[in-house]
């Protein structure tokens, strides 16, 4: 019945309806295409909320695990170090101790130096201390001097511009300082005369470093020599402790950690 008195107005009036119903249909179009968006964007905006809470549940359960391999981790330090100070062994110094593989060395002449394959990308800073490990024992290599962000340039122990507070085995009560000479050498200078040190007796890093922690091994006594200028003391010369040829790897102990 619509339809046909639509047509009998079209025709006897040439009057056209569709003209006038457009932008009423135009307007029911729009809204249900508003309609429309706004549902797919419900959907997707549920789904996108599915996806981060499984992405939430998978990091929880990596968080759990993370804490799990610490607290491994802790239980097995602590077993390490109760087995170290029953067996009489020397404890890992304090910090956080960063392996490195040497990329070259400088052995020759005055100039002692190393260059590592980490830098401050590794957290690693200058001063921090460069040490081997030899069985039981930490030896003092050298400090950091310089970073790049995947390299470190070291100054060993022998270096001219290598000093440090040392202790010496059977002088108790005192502490000197030592400086590298180049060669295999370090000296500690205006050494008391009145004071005895068996050669071969182990020269360790002091309390009052600021360098490295205390009772790493620097090296060992090799002879004293008296000054070639009149003054109350002789030089106490120094060994490092010796390469077991250079070492490829080497370890960086992070002080600030």
């Amino acid at each position: 019945m619509l339809v046909f008195t639509l047509l009998a107005l079209q025709v006897t009036w040439g009057f056209s309806p569709a003209r006038y119903l457009q932008p009423g249909f135009y307007y029911i179009h729009q809204v249900y295409g508003t309609m429309v968006e706004t549902v797919a964007a419900i959907k997707n905006s549920f789904r996108s909320r599915d996806r981060l809470l499984l992405r939430l549940e998978e990091l929880e359960k990596k968080e759990a695990q993370l804490e799990l391999v610490k607290k491994k981790m802790s239980l097995i330090r602590a077993e390490n170090k109760r087995l170290r100070g029953h067996l009489g062994l020397p404890q890992s110094p304090a910090g956080h101790l960063v392996s490195t593989e040497v990329l070259n060395r400088n052995l020759g002449g005055w100039e002692r130096t190393a260059v590592l394959n980490r830098g401050y990308g590794s957290g690693l800073q200058p001063g921090y201390p460069v040490l081997e490990n030899q069985g039981d024992s930490w030896i003092l290599r050298g400090k950091i001097d310089s970073v790049k962000k995947q390299s470190s340039n070291v100054i060993l122990v022998d270096d001219p511009r290598f000093k440090i507070g040392v202790e010496i085995e059977g002088v108790p009560a005192r502490q000197f300082v030592l400086r590298g000479k180049g060669y295999d050498r370090l000296v500690i200078t205006d050494f008391p005369q009145i004071i005895s040190v068996a050669e071969g007796a182990r020269v360790k890093t002091a309390t009052s470093s600021s360098i490295a922690p205390p009772g790493l091994i620097v090296g060992q006594v090799k002879a004293s020599e008296n000054k070639s200028t009149i003054g109350p003391g002789k030089n106490l010369i120094v060994s490092p402790r010796a390469y077991r040829d250079f070492p490829g790897l080497l370890w960086v102990l992070r002080t600030n950690d």
